[in-house]
């Protein structure tokens, strides 16, 4: 039995779920198969789930880790940007655990009150930028929606939706 190669739909047809017909023909191949993710863990559940309803194995090897900080001295660049937010035209997540650690560490340096942190980040008048369902993330955790979150959900869908709205050349664009 080997593996099947599967890239990671966009999330628009994860919402199409619900019209997908499990018994057509391209299902039908999948039962028995094992797909590789190569994704961490919980960044694919729904599109697992998908699958092995489908019939399919998902077998779990992430190739990338994502680590927190530990020492305090790791956090320094992204503090100064922190402090000089409204020096950045816009600031662009690309992923949950982004908004999370830039929100960390807007609490840090407003003593830890949330409702600080988000009035400082609506003073900077900063444009905030995401991919795909990161909005509702966003939304959640810095209590504001996205001013840029591209149709096509994925980083060059954002580039283009960029490059498409207005100049860049002068722009302050923190990643």
């Amino acid at each position: 039995m080997g593996f099947v190669g599967l890239a990671i739909p966009n999330s628009r047809a994860l919402r199409m779920r619900r019209s997908v017909d499990m018994s057509s023909p391209s299902f039908s191949t999948l039962n028995g198969k094992r797909v590789a993710f190569t994704t961490q863990p919980g960044y694919a559940t729904r599109f697992s789930a998908l699958i092995t309803e489908a019939g399919a194995r998902p077998v779990w090897c992430p190739t990338v880790q994502t680590k927190h900080f530990i020492r305090e001295e790791d956090f320094s660049d992204l503090d100064k940007a922190v402090l000089l937010l409204g020096e950045y035209d816009t600031v662009i997540f690309t992923s949950r655990d982004a908004i999370d650690a830039f929100f960390q560490r807007l609490l840090k340096w407003g003593d830890g009150d949330s409702e600080t942190a988000q009035l400082a980040l609506l003073n900077s008048k900063v444009k905030l930028a995401v991919i795909g369902r990161d909005s509702y993330v966003l939304k959640r955790i810095l209590g504001r929606s996205p001013d840029i979150s591209p149709i096509d959900p994925s980083l060059p869908g954002l580039v283009h939706h960029l490059s498409g709205t207005s100049s860049l050349i002068g722009k302050r664009i923190l990643c």
